[in-house]
């Protein structure tokens, strides 16, 4: 009796993050978050695995013991430890700022809406605001091309925020191809060695906190020298983008580290 009113329970608990899952999907769709629909799936798959824990957990749980059960209590594991370890790293790369001196202020796109910076970007921007007070001179490289629905280059787009805050002009470099972190880091090195010339340049790279891990790894593969600025989010959308990351980290080690 005890286990069956503790199932229920757990059964319980899970519709409730389910529904509170949709709910939140469509609480972050008004700051166009283009990953807002993943969490209205989780929800319905949460939702389905409470109403098997309560209903159908007798009919299933003979087969606690088969092969298959093994196969997928491993990769639970699996996902479960590789989710602590990688959220731990975004967790602390995230609320590190370095104070070194570098040679080049790295702004990482975000988005625009039409032309307006996203909040994302507009926290991004503003940050490196906050770094330009103390370092008048550094240059900076403004690191965006044009995605769906903008309809000016991310770094164009950056560059007229900045230069509407009093940013001078002159200290702006815009680098407007790139349509992935991978790119921005790229297409920023590409750049950089053309004016530069030097193969270790110092940067410190200005994104949102949630992405600074990546960031930096991007940045080291391209042969940078890397520190960096958090940027703060909107703490509505940290659990979106911080899931998000987690899935994009694994994407980059698969795919983004290799020249």
């Amino acid at each position: 009796m005890k286990k069956l009113k503790l199932r229920k329970i757990i059964g319980i608990v899970f519709i409730l993050l389910g529904m509170y899952s949709i709910i939140y999907c469509f609480s972050i769709m008004f700051y166009g978050v283009t990953f807002s629909k993943f969490f209205a799936v989780l929800g319905a798959i949460l939702i389905l695995v409470g109403l098997g824990v309560i209903f159908l957990y007798d009919k299933i749980s003979i087969y606690k013991n088969s092969n298959a059960a093994r196969i997928l209590k491993g990769i639970t594991a699996l996902f479960l430890v590789s989710f602590i370890i990688i959220e731990g790293l975004i967790i602390y790369n995230g609320s590190k700022t370095d104070s070194a001196k570098v040679d080049y202020l790295v702004v990482l796109g975000a988005g625009l809406w039409g032309d307006t910076p996203s909040l994302a970007l507009r926290q991004r921007l503003d940050e490196s605001i906050e770094f330009i007070k103390d370092n008048p001179d550094t240059k900076i490289v403004l690191s965006g091309g044009k995605g769906p629905g903008e309809t000016i280059t991310e770094a164009e787009g950056m560059k007229r925020y900045l230069i509407s805050k009093g940013i001078d002009e002159r200290l702006l470099i815009k680098e407007e191809r790139s349509t992935s972190t991978k790119e921005n880091m790229k297409f920023t090195k590409e750049l950089l060695k053309q004016a530069d010339g030097r193969d270790k340049i110092r940067i410190k790279i200005i994104t949102n906190n949630f992405h600074m891990f990546r960031a930096k790894l991007l940045g080291k593969n391209n042969g940078f020298i890397v520190y960096g600025q958090p940027a703060p989010l909107h703490p509505l959308l940290v659990p979106a983008y911080y899931i998000r990351e987690y899935l994009a980290v694994i994407k980059s080690f698969v795919f983004d580290f290799y020249k």
